[in-house]
């Protein structure tokens, strides 16, 4: 394979641009193309935003509470706008107590509305979460976001153990 990959840059070195004469590298390229047939202009936004979007946390268990200290890191050039926050989990189990700092929360969508996202920056929030029942729990973050007129989300579990 190396040695076909190393003719494909002779050809194009060499290459006047004339289709006739790219027969070659069609013929190299065609199972890479055949195996990203399926794949859409918006598959791949949504893979390229998904990595340049990242949640980390960290917690802490107590008695009757658990604390979440989410970090949203935006390493892409372009800024995040609108976004939001939506804690996932079960209600059975935890029920939200509060966040940090204070932002705009609707109990009809169960969002945190965080606003923009610069560019190459990182925000923190806490999430404070009442424990009402003890047993397995998972709560998973679900972050939505504009960039250039289109919405984007992300999900991360932050938190999975025993209670």
């Amino acid at each position: 394979m190396k040695d076909e990959y190393s003719s494909v840059g002779t050809h194009l070195v060499n290459w006047d641009g004339d289709t006739s004469q790219s027969d070659s590298i069609d013929l190299l390229i065609k199972p890479l193309m055949d195996e990203t047939e399926s794949v859409t202009r918006e598959m791949v936004d949504n893979y390229i935003a998904d990595i340049q979007v990242s949640i980390t946390s960290k917690n802490t268990v107590y008695a009757n509470s658990l604390l979440l200290n989410i970090n949203i890191s935006n390493y892409s050039t372009n800024d995040l706008n609108i976004g939001t926050i939506k804690p996932i989990f079960n209600d059975l189990n935890l029920s939200l107590s509060g966040m940090k700092p204070d932002v705009l929360y609707s109990f009809h969508e169960n969002k945190f509305h965080v606003g923009e996202i610069k560019s190459y920056t990182e925000v923190q929030f806490v999430l404070n979460l009442a424990k009402k029942v003890g047993g397995f729990v998972t709560v998973d973050l679900e972050f939505s976001y504009f960039v250039k007129d289109k919405i984007n989300t992300t999900t991360k579990r932050v938190f999975e153990e025993k209670i």
